[in-house]
């Protein structure tokens, strides 16, 4: 039974394995300067981030011993909106990429039960595109895509809640050219990490 930390960076390590995605944030980043909150998804001198924030979720009861926990997370892109280079057919790509990549792969590596609030036939699985269109974001005509993600697992009822949070490690492999035999261009080692430490309560 993971915690929502374990799924949230299970989202956002599937997202980072994507050619091409850029800066992939695990919580909705802000800055009060117009320069610095631009800076957080500038890369390679273009608007490239990606935000994960949990939305919503639900639990119904799934046994004596468990219930069913359901969270719905959503996923923001942006792009910069360039017209010269056809920058949308591109931005269009890279959400096919991750709806494809959580597509292969509905447990998160383990992590959960599945991408889909309910087995039935016709149920809604895996990434979902909600909305794509232009939009002026970081001070730049960007390219804008809302997207969703329902997460199921099972928690077991009367089970310790896990420690607080404390922090969130970011762990980056990097794309390069000179590997070859990867798709992706990665191999597998982790070639810088991020952690955010969160002040005590």
């Amino acid at each position: 039974m993971p915690t929502t930390t374990e799924v949230r960076n299970a989202i956002v390590a599937k997202l980072q394995g994507i050619t091409g995605i850029g800066l992939v944030h695990a919580f909705e980043r802000y800055a009060k300067e117009p320069p610095k909150f631009q800076a957080l998804f500038v890369k390679d001198e273009k608007i490239a981030g990606w935000l994960v924030r949990r939305a919503s979720f639900r639990e119904v009861r799934a046994g004596s011993r468990f219930n069913a926990l359901v969270v719905r997370w959503q996923i923001r892109a942006y792009a910069s909106l360039l017209d010269a280079e056809a920058s949308e057919l591109e931005f269009d790509l890279l959400i096919d990429r991750a709806a494809a990549a959580f597509r292969d792969d509905e447990t998160l590596g383990g992590v959960i039960d599945g991408l889909s609030e309910s087995g039935a036939d016709g149920a809604a699985v895996g990434l979902q595109l909600d909305d794509s269109g232009p939009v002026m974001f970081a001070g730049a005509l960007c390219h804008s895509a809302r997207m969703s993600l329902t997460t199921a697992y099972e928690v077991e009822i009367g089970a310790p809640v896990a420690d607080d949070l404390n922090s969130i490690f970011v762990f980056w492999d990097m794309a390069n050219p000179n590997i070859t035999g990867s798709p992706t261009g990665r191999d597998d080692q982790v070639d810088a990490e991020d952690r955010i430490t969160f002040p005590n309560s």
